[in-house]
Formats: C-alpha cells, structure tokens, sequence
C-alpha cells in the first residue's frame, strides 16, 4: 500500500473510520493485480464533509452517488458505492474487510459489481481471480475450507481475512 494514490489519500488526513477503498484496490492489495492508477474510496461521516469541501462535487459515472475528484483524479471519492447493488453504505462498512489499517470493500462484492460492469478490465481481472482459485485449490482427497480460497497478503505484505468460500460465480459473500 505504498503506491501513490495510497499516499495522496494519506496526505488528505482524512479519518480512516470513514474510509473504505473500493475500485480495483481490494484486488491489489491481495495481489490479484499488479498495479493501480487511481484509488476509489467511498466516504461517510466526517470524511465525507472533509472531501465535500475539497472538491467539486458531481455524479458518479456508474450510479447515484455523488462523486469528487481529487489529486488530479487520482482520487476519486463517492458517498456510495453501488447501492442498487449492495445497500446502503453502512452495510458496505460493517462487512468490509481490514488490510493495512483500511478498510477494503470484500473480494465478493468487488467482483460481483465487475461481473456487473463487464468491461474488458473487469474480465481480466475477472478471470485473474478464477485462475489464481484454480491454482490454489487443493487436490481433491483434501477438501475443506481452502477449496475457493482467495489470497489473504497484499504485496506490501499487510495481512487480510478473506471471506469464507466466497462464491465467485455469483459474488454473494458468505453468511455468517
């Protein structure tokens, strides 16, 4: 978490409890992507008011939300993230996954919203997630909780929980 986008968001000294990365970032952090350009961060509460104050605020390409760019649109901050989608941003907060300190939007619901959008980079990314799966699955005399796996480290070498046996065909996290 020592790219740049990770640094300009510290720099803005932001509270971090009302901060959860979202974007492509979940799958950098985990190492199921090489690099990043921008950072999308969804704000709420204090943060949110911060970054109002900071920016122009306007719509958000994918949704409702309301969206401002920072850091020569290194930075994008929105106020949701997909609520059609995933419900309000509380509930995004209270499932969200730690890494490094920052809470991550979890790797089932940052790819079921890339199934949604089905851009070419999605797809990558998309099916990057299902070999890394593939890979990492063990023989099957094993079974247990590593089938479905997905990687827990980022690069930088900040540990995360994954979600119990996300179901990547449909992006539903794991109750419970």
């Amino acid at each position: 978490m020592h790219t740049e986008p990770f640094r300009l968001l510290r720099e803005l000294d932001l509270p971090v409890e009302d901060l959860l990365i979202a974007g492509s970032a979940p799958l950098y952090v985990r190492g199921l992507r090489d690099r990043i350009g921008d950072l999308d961060v969804v704000a709420r509460g204090e943060a949110l008011r911060r970054v109002l104050l900071l920016g122009e605020p306007e719509r958000a390409p994918f949704d409702s939300a309301v969206s401002v760019r920072l850091m020569g649109g290194r930075l994008e901050i929105t106020d949701s993230w997909f609520a059609g989608m995933f419900g309000p941003v509380g509930e995004l907060f209270d499932r969200a996954e730690r890494v490094g300190g920052l809470r991550f939007l979890t790797l089932a619901d940052t790819l079921a919203w890339k199934r949604r959008l089905d851009r070419p980079k999605d797809r990558l990314d998309l099916r990057r997630a299902a070999e890394w799966v593939e890979r990492n699955r063990p023989p099957r005399h094993q079974g247990g909780a590593g089938r479905g796996a997905l990687p827990t480290a980022d690069p930088a070498g900040c540990k995360a929980r994954g979600p119990k046996r996300a179901d990547l065909r449909s992006g539903r996290a794991p109750r419970g």
